[in-house]
């Protein structure tokens, strides 16, 4: 189920007229500061992962650090850097609902406070002709209703939103593919919640090995099932 991402929108770019950005020797300098959303933990751009056996509270988790991330608290001493964060949830979509809304009264933030937007639905990100480009789109409105830079981008679970391909085959490459498309056009990081193989010794991600291949930072979450 390979897809050629030749076959995408080309306006989905950096705005030139190839798409393509362009960067000469003479511009190019060391980029020693603004490498952290979350000081230390979750780098500011690029392709990572929090993954776990089911029940391990891995959702809670990304939960918490988007709303952390969306209203620029500091989390567990590590600075935070504020940004937009769009949520998809793919599954699970009335637990969200419930998460969110007990998070927001517990610290008494006002519902419009946070930048944050939801998308709860199941979506296709493997086939780069099916919801990439919207999910781009989406993710641009989003930005622009919240006046935040795109910071993270939460895809709850992989498993939801890979189409009808096959995890543990090369469809696998082409997924990441088209997260790390997403990841660069706006610069943010892209972090899909995934699960563990059920072999309780494995502690590797489930699927092919592009998957960590591809893959930026990972976080492993452990801990009796719920």
């Amino acid at each position: 189920m390979l897809h050629n991402l030749n076959d995408i929108d080309p306006d989905i770019g950096s705005g030139n007229h190839h798409g393509l950005p362009l960067t000469y020797c003479g511009d190019i300098k060391p980029i020693l500061d603004g490498q952290w959303r979350i000081k230390n933990i979750l780098p500011r751009t690029g392709f990572a992962t929090i993954y776990g056996h089911p029940g391990t509270a891995k959702t809670f988790l990304a939960l918490e650090w988007s709303l952390y991330i969306a209203l620029g608290w500091d989390w567990n001493g590590h600075k935070v850097e504020k940004g937009a964060v769009v949520y998809i949830g793919a599954e699970g979509r009335v637990g969200l609902h419930n998460r969110i809304s007990a998070f927001l009264r517990h610290h008494c933030v006002a519902g419009d406070e946070p930048a944050f937007a939801l998308i709860a639905s199941p979506i296709d990100l493997l086939d780069p002709r099916a919801d990439t480009p919207k999910l781009v789109s989406a993710i641009r409105e989003a930005a622009n209703h919240l006046c935040e830079e795109p910071a993270l981008v939460i895809i709850d679970t992989l498993s939801k939103t890979f189409g009808g391909g096959d995890e543990n085959g090369k469809d696998m490459a082409q997924y990441v593919s088209n997260c790390e498309r997403v990841s660069s056009e706006f610069d943010c990081c892209v972090m899909p919640v995934h699960h563990r193989p059920k072999e309780s010794a494995n502690s590797q991600p489930r699927g092919h090995g592009s998957l960590r291949g591809g893959l930026d930072s990972i976080f492993l979450v452990e801990g009796t099932p719920l």
